[in-house]
C-alpha cells in the first residue's frame, strides 16, 4: 500500500469517525427525547381511555343502585306491583339500550320481576353477584359469557332494602350491562389517525391478563398476554404504568404504553389494565427519517472528506515520494539529481538534507574516482616500467645469450661431438622460446599499440592472440574507424577488461567461440565479450577469483558500469564507460 493511500485512509478515518460518532450520539439522544415525549403521550392516552371506561361503568353502577332504591318503595310480593315493575324494567332496558336484562330477585334467589317476563320464576341463587349483594353491598362481576343473555356482559347486583330507613335486604336487583358498548369504546379509538391494526391497537385486559376487549374478535376472551410473557401486561397487572419496547402478541416489534385501573369512588375495583401497542416504524418515523438523512449526509461527507483527504495526502506524500524517487536515481549513481520542495516544514528540511547529501556523494564519488584513476594509472605505469625493464634487461640478456649460443654452435659444429652440438642447439632453442615468452609478457603487461594507435588495433591484436591460442575469436567494431580514440584511462580500462574476460574464457569456460563487440552511443562506449562456454554463477563463492573484482575496480575508476550474465552456453561480460573521461552521463 502506497504512502499516499495510507495517508488518505488515516485522514478519512480520523475525519469520518468523529462525524459518525456525533451522528450516532445525536440519533440516540433524539430517539430518547422522542421516546420520552411519545411515551408520555401514549401513556396519557391509555390513562384517559381506561378512565373513560371506568367512568362509564360507574354510571351503570349508579343506575343499578338508584333502581334498587326505587324497587324498595313498594312491597315486592304484591302481584300487581310486580307486573308494574316488570313493565318499568322493560321500559328502562329499552330506553337505555345498554343492558341485556334487569331482574329483581327475592332473598331466596328466585326471579320475581324481570324486563323479560320469560325469566320470572327462574332461580339465580348460585349467581355470584346475587350472593355478594345479598350481604348488603353492591357487587360488580367481571365480564363473562352470560347464559341468560347468551352474550358477554358485565353484571351489577345491588341489594334492595326493606324500606328507606332499614338496613335489612328484601331482595336483589341484578342488571347485565352489554359488553359491546365497552368494546366499542376501545375499538372506535383511532391510533395515529388511522383505524386499529395488528401493529397499532389497544387491548383491555382483566386481572389475569385475559384480553376482554380488542379490535380483533378472535383475540377476545382467548388470548392471555401474561401467559405469553408480554412485559407491559405483567407490569400493569402489578399496578405499574409506563412504556417500553417489546414484541407484540402477533410477533411484531411494538412500542407499548400500559396503565392499570384505579379506584373510582365507591365502585368495586375490577383490576383491569389497558395496553396500547404501536409500531416503532410509525412512532419513530422522524428518527428513521433522521437516520436516512444522516446516512445520505454521511455519504456526502465521506465523499467530500475522501476528496479532501486525497488532496491533503497527495500534498503530504508528493514531496516524500519525490525524495524517494530521487533517492533511487541517486542510488544508481546519478548524483546530479536534486529535489525541489516548496515547504518550510520538516519535509523541506528533509529535501535540503537530501540535496546536501547528493552533492556530498557526488564530490565523494569524484574524489574516489580520482583516487582510483590515480591507482590505475600508477599500476599501468608500474606495468609499463616493469615491462620495459623486463624487455631491456632480461630480454636483452637472453638475446645476448642466444647470440653467444649461436656463435658457439657455429664454432663447434665441426670440432665437437654430436651430443655437445645438440645440447648447445637445445639451449639456443630454449633461449629463443624464452625471449618470445618474455616479449609476450611485456606486450600483455603494456602493449605499445594501445598507447600509439588506440584501443581498436589493440583489441585486434588480442583477437589474433586468442585465435593463435586455438579459440576462434571475432571482433565486431561499430566505431567507424580503427583510428577512433578515447581518453587514455578509458582505452586502458576497455583493453584490460577485454583482456581479463578473454583470459577467463581461455582458462575456465571451455568455450569454442569468442566474440568481442565495441560500440559508442550517446557519449558512452560499450564493450561486450561473449563466449559459448559452460558458464558460471557470478554471485557464487569463489567467482571473484576470475578477475571480476579487477574489472569492477577498473570500471569504477573511470565511472564505468560492468555487468555479467552467465548461463550454460553463453556468458556475456559488458562494460559501459564514458568516452571522454569519468563523468555523470546517463547510459543509453
Amino acid at each position: 500500500m502506497s504512502l499516499r493511500t495510507k495517508l488518505t485512509l488515516v485522514l478519512m478515518v480520523f475525519s469520518i469517525v468523529p462525524v459518525v460518532v456525533v451522528g450516532l450520539i445525536e440519533e440516540a439522544r433524539s430517539r430518547r427525547t422522542l421516546e420520552t415525549h411519545l411515551g408520555a403521550q401514549s401513556l396519557q392516552l391509555t390513562r384517559l381511555s381506561l378512565q373513560r371506561i371506568t367512568e362509564y361503568l360507574y354510571s351503570k353502577f349508579e343506575d343499578v343502585r338508584s333502581w334498587s332504591h326505587r324497587a324498595a318503595l313498594e312491597p315486592t310480593d304484591n302481584p300487581e306491583y310486580r307486573e308494574h315493575v316488570n313493565s318499568i324494567l322493560a321500559d328502562m332496558i329499552e330506553t337505555y339500550g345498554e343492558y341485556h336484562y334487569a331482574l329483581i330477585l327475592d332473598k331466596t334467589g328466585r326471579v320475581i320481576a324481570a324486563s323479560d317476563s320469560h325469566l320470572v320464576g327462574a332461580s339465580l341463587a348460585d349467581h355470584p353477584a346475587f350472593q355478594a349483594a345479598l350481604g348488603g353491598q353492591i357487587s360488580v362481576q367481571d365480564v363473562a359469557f352470560d347464559t341468560l343473555a347468551l352474550a358477554y356482559s358485565l353484571v351489577i347486583a345491588a341489594p334492595i332494602p326493606s324500606d328507606d330507613t332499614s338496613q335489612d335486604v328484601s331482595g336483589v336487583l341484578l342488571a347485565a350491562v352489554k359488553w359491546q358498548k365497552v368494546g366499542r369504546m376501545i375499538t372506535s379509538l383511532r391510533i395515529g389517525g388511522r383505524e386499529q391494526t395488528e401493529s397499532d391497537h389497544l387491548m383491555l385486559l382483566n386481572h389475569t391478563g385475559l384480553v376482554i376487549s380488542c379490535f380483533s374478535r378472535d383475540e377476545m376472551f382467548t388470548t392471555n398476554l401474561i401467559e405469553q410473557g408480554m412485559r407491559s401486561s405483567i407490569e400493569a397487572a402489578r399496578g405499574q404504568e409506563g412504556y417500553l419496547t417489546e414484541t407484540s402478541e402477533h410477533g411484531l416489534p411494538s412500542f407499548s404504553a400500559y396503565t392499570y385501573q384505579r379506584q373510582h369512588r365507591d365502585m368495586p375495583l375490577l383490576g383491569w389494565h389497558l395496553v396500547l401497542l404501536q409500531s416503532p416504524r410509525r412512532v419513530f418515523a422522524p428518527i428513521y427519517s433522521l437516520r436516512e438523512t444522516m446516512i445520505y449526509t454521511l455519504l456526502g461527507v465521506v465523499v467530500l472528506l475522501g476528496v479532501v483527504s486525497y488532496l491533503v495526502g497527495r500534498r503530504i506524500s508528493k514531496p516524500i515520494l519525490t525524495i524517494a524517487s530521487a533517492a533511487q536515481i541517486v542510488g544508481k549513481g546519478q548524483f546530479d539529481t536534486r529535489v525541489t520542495v516548496e515547504s518550510h516544514d520538516e519535509i523541506g528540511v528533509l529535501a535540503e538534507s537530501f540535496n546536501t547529501m547528493a552533492g556530498e556523494l557526488k564530490e565523494s564519488r569524484h574524489h574516489l574516482q580520482v583516487a582510483r584513476a590515480r591507482l590505475v594509472r600508477a599500476r599501468e605505469a608500474e606495468r609499463r616500467r616493469f615491462a620495459t625493464d623486463l624487455h631491456d634487461s632480461i630480454g636483452q640478456a637472453l638475446v645476448a645469450i642466444q647470440l653467444s649460443l649461436q656463435t658457439a654452435l657455429e664454432t663447434l659444429h665441426k670440432q665437437a661431438d654430436k651430443k655437445t652440438v645438440q645440447a648447445i642447439a637445445d639451449a639456443r632453442r630454449q633461449s629463443t622460446e624464452l625471449v618470445h615468452a618474455i616479449r609476450d609478457i611485456c606486450y600483455n603487461m603494456y602493449p605499445p599499440t594501445l598507447e600509439v594507435m588506440g584501443v581498436t588495433p589493440s583489441l585486434r591484436d588480442l583477437v589474433k592472440s586468442c585465435n593463435s591460442a586455438g579459440l576462434r575469436t571475432e571482433l565486431q567494431c561499430d566505431l567507424g574507424a580503427d583510428t577512433a580514440r578515447f581518453a587514455r584511462d578509458v582505452e586502458i580500462t576497455l583493453f584490460r577488461v577485454a583482456q581479463e574476460a578473454t583470459t577467463n574464457a581461455l582458462r575456465h569456460s571451455q568455450a569454442t567461440r569468442l566474440q568481442l563487440e565495441l560500440s559508442c552511443e550517446d557519449g558512452w562506449v560499450r564493450l561486450a565479450v561473449i563466449d559459448d562456454g559452460k558458464g558460471f554463477t557470478p554471485d557464487a563463492p569463489g567467482s571473484s577469483g576470475l578477475g571480476l573484482a579487477n574489472m569492477q575496480e577498473r570500471a569504477d575508476a573511470v565511472g564505468g558500469r560492468p555487468s555479467i550474465t552467465s548461463q550454460p552456453g553463453k556468458t556475456i561480460v559488458t562494460l559501459l564507460v564514458p568516452a571522454d573521461s569519468p563523468a555523470d552521463i546517463d547510459p543509453p
